[in-house]
């Protein structure tokens, strides 16, 4: 694979957090490395909030062999879809 393929598209599933936590999916692939780029957003035309009204987004926490950790950056968020695209640095 060459620098810039897509290595990886996939909609995936943010479960919703409870008081204290920030919600976290693992998102696999075959061939994702750790010096990938990693683009993640939440899908949707609604504006996310928690349960107390804050907007929040998603990060991408961790880049890894076969995997990337995507989490929300607030506590009580609601379950949302994430797109999460892979692009391939070498």
């Amino acid at each position: 694979m060459a620098a810039g393929d897509n290595r990886t598209y996939k909609s995936v599933v943010l479960p919703a957090s409870g008081p204290g936590e920030f919600a976290e999916v693992d998102v696999t692939g075959t061939g994702i490395i750790a010096g990938d780029l990693v683009v993640a957003s939440i899908r949707g035309t609604t504006r996310p909030v928690t349960s107390v009204g804050d907007s929040f987004n998603v990060y991408v926490e961790s880049v890894a062999t076969g995997t990337v950790k995507i989490k929300s950056n607030k506590m009580q968020t609601p379950q949302v879809t994430v797109n999460v695209v892979v692009v391939a640095s070498a």
